[in-house]
């Protein structure tokens, strides 16, 4: 009866800490918006999650302005580049914080020429006055 006892409580304490564990993680994974703007450098994760040759979906796709400008974006925001792809310059002035605002999923041009970019934070216009999203 005795062994059963300790059995218990020790089975139950590291049982414990797994739950408390599962529970908190559960909880930061449904609801992001409470740390979408704190940002883990990608030299702290491992080598499989460094952006090299433009992986991981850093580009997804790109949408031509005009002559020879070209905006490209994907998990590594949008910058805008020329049809050579000689030289990048960011083009994600004023989006929030954190790596959910910088992921890019589709960027858009209306008829009228808007720019629209829709992120996994929402939807963003561009206002061309201000050159900020």
């Amino acid at each position: 009866m005795r062994k059963w006892k300790w059995i218990h409580k020790w089975f139950s304490l590291v049982l414990g800490v797994f739950v408390l564990l599962w529970a908190l993680s559960g909880i930061i994974l449904n609801h992001r918006q409470l740390v979408s703007a704190v940002d883990v450098s990608r030299n702290w994760l491992p080598e499989v999650y460094h952006y090299k040759n433009w992986n991981n979906a850093s580009i997804r796709g790109g949408l031509q302005l005009g002559g020879d400008s070209l905006l490209m974006y994907g998990n590594a925001g949008i910058w805008l580049t020329d049809t050579t792809f000689s030289s990048y310059q960011k083009y994600d002035l004023g989006f929030k914080d954190g790596v959910d605002s910088r992921k890019i999923n589709k960027l858009f041009k209306s008829k009228t020429g808007i720019l629209f970019a829709g992120t996994q934070s929402g939807l963003y216009r561009f206002d061309v006055r201000q050159h900020k999203w």
